[in-house]
């Protein structure tokens, strides 16, 4: 099963996308709202709960090998299991299935704002990540074939310049020594200090950039 994510600030946007496509439906929420216009006014209403929030949208999609394909009881069993493994358990949201291409898949549209009384926002810190590790025990879970992660590529595809270097040294490459040192300093999702820390104590510099998100 392969996730996809975005973090965006327009449901409307959002919303008349995910309705807008051939075959689309609304297989799941904990709203009121059946059309677009509804949702957003639903999700736009609790954004007050937290007006520090300038990203409030979470829209994630989970697609299955073209071989495979679920009914929406199992995709919504699915979604509502994503959703509350990446911390939206207090959170609207609205579960939609497409049928417009090869691949049977569904989109979650979310709101970051938690319906509590302080309004506190799902982090979006090490969001690949946790994905990918929370996919990979959904598929153990319901019996899905597994998908080649994205940090296993990197571990099973050596260039060829790699392997000659190997062969010809007996030494890895820097950038799969680097990768071994991040697996590492990354396998309990430390808070970023930490991770700096860590690879500074290795005898790797570090220089952060803001990663860009798109604006749904």
């Amino acid at each position: 099963m392969i996730g996809k994510q975005i973090i965006g600030k327009n449901f409307t946007k959002l919303l008349n996308y995910l309705f807008s496509k051939e075959g689309a439906s609304l297989i799941g929420s904990n709203m009121m709202g059946k059309t677009p216009q509804e949702l957003a006014v639903e999700f736009r209403s609790f954004l007050h709960l937290n007006n520090r929030v300038q990203k409030p949208v979470y829209h994630a999609a989970l697609s299955v090998p073209q071989s495979e394909a679920l009914s929406d009881a199992q995709w919504l069993d699915i979604g509502l299991d994503y959703l509350k493994g990446m911390g939206f358990d207090q959170n609207q949201f609205a579960i939609f299935r497409h049928t417009d291409c090869e691949h049977d898949h569904i989109h979650m549209a979310a709101s970051r704002i938690k319906l509590n009384s302080k309004g506190t926002c799902v982090s979006d810190s090490w969001n690949y990540r946790r994905s990918e590790k929370l996919i990979e025990q959904l598929e153990e879970k319901y019996g899905l074939t597994p998908t080649v992660r994205s940090w296993e590529k990197e571990r099973r595809s050596p260039t060829t310049g790699e392997c000659r270097q190997l062969a010809r040294t007996g030494e890895t490459s820097i950038r799969e020594q680097l990768q071994t040192v991040l697996d590492q300093a990354t396998i309990d999702q430390p808070e970023m200090t930490v991770l700096v820390d860590r690879l500074t104590q290795q005898g790797i510099s570090v220089r952060i950039k803001p990663t860009p998100t798109k604006e749904l």
